[in-house]
């Protein structure tokens, strides 16, 4: 077992592209935009009782908002998007997205390329010897049947759900209350050292809570942050320009480069502590209900 100072930060990096990767899935359907699908998915999460049997809750439109962390004028202005699309319904008591979106070609197609997703990050952790994520890791439960492809891909959906949304919710009043700063925060820090996420030997040995040197970290442009997260150049430019005013990001002659000292290292370093016990269960859960993540591929696994 490697110590949880080297453990935080390779987990952080991994975590990080795993979340660009779904973004950048979950707003194809919406045009690259992405914050009316992290909607969809609070609602369809909120509808959901214990269990996951009964008929829907619905929630309202001034819950959802504040569960999010997002304003109610931009909920309801989504709200509308996915009213349109038939993704969700009006009820008496409030919003619900019918159960028949996750049975559908669609979603199960959505949900392999998740599974997919998460087992690309799941080998990310394996090599840079995170042992909870290995088959064989000394705190690792034995596996549970294994589900077959549908259920598979459900199971990975709906648990991935419930993550993300607790990632959402709580790192999003860090960003006051804007998904998309805090998707370019993601984006900046990702981009910045993706090199050392690609070596698994880098990876392993700048796990703890000292940043790669600059040396071994790239700068990003900002066309190439605004293809990253699928927004205009200019709103790009705009959120860099509030990161940069906060003291998070530096403007370097080759591009934008986080500030890894003094206050914004303290704050991504307690952000990748408070993150660790939440990735780590969810890995734990999927492994436990049977989702193998070794021996043999996503497409075997789910297709």
């Amino acid at each position: 077992m490697l110590d949880d100072a080297i453990k935080h930060r390779a987990v952080a990096r991994a975590f990080g592209e795993m979340v660009l990767q779904w973004i950048q899935a979950i707003a194809r359907p919406f045009d690259g935009e992405f914050e009316p699908a992290v909607l969809l998915v609070a609602i369809q999460q909120a509808n959901c009782p214990a269990g996951w049997d009964g008929p829907p809750r619905p929630i309202s439109t001034t819950a959802v908002s504040q569960s999010l962390g997002v304003s109610r004028e931009t909920t309801r202005r989504h709200v509308i998007t996915l009213e349109a699309k038939g993704l969700i319904e009006r009820v008496a008591d409030g919003l619900v997205a019918p159960s028949r979106l996750e049975e559908g070609p669609a979603a199960l197609a959505a949900r392999q390329e998740l599974y997919e997703i998460v087992e690309r990050f799941v080998g990310h952790l394996r090599a840079a010897n995170i042992d909870f994520a290995q088959e064989d890791g000394p705190d690792l439960p034995p596996p549970g049947p294994e589900p077959g492809p549908v259920e598979l891909a459900v199971l990975v959906g709906r648990t991935y759900d419930r993550f993300i949304l607790r990632w959402v919710e709580s790192a999003i009043r860090d960003f006051d209350g804007d998904l998309r700063l805090m998707l370019v925060h993601t984006a900046v820090l990702l981009a910045n050292e993706r090199p050392v996420l690609q070596d698994a030997r880098l990876n392993a040995f700048y796990g703890g809570f000292t940043p790669p040197p600059e040396a071994l970290r790239r700068p990003i442009s900002i066309n190439a942050l605004a293809a990253m997260t699928a927004m205009p150049r200019e709103t790009t430019r705009r959120f860099v320009a509030k990161l940069e005013a906060r003291g998070y990001v530096d403007r370097k002659p080759t591009g934008i480069l986080a500030h890894m000292e003094g206050e914004h290292l303290q704050f991504c370093i307690q952000r990748v502590i408070d993150l660790y016990p939440n990735i780590r269960q969810f890995v734990l859960i999927l492994r436990a209900a049977g989702a193998p993540f070794a021996g043999r591929t996503a497409r075997q696994s789910v297709a």
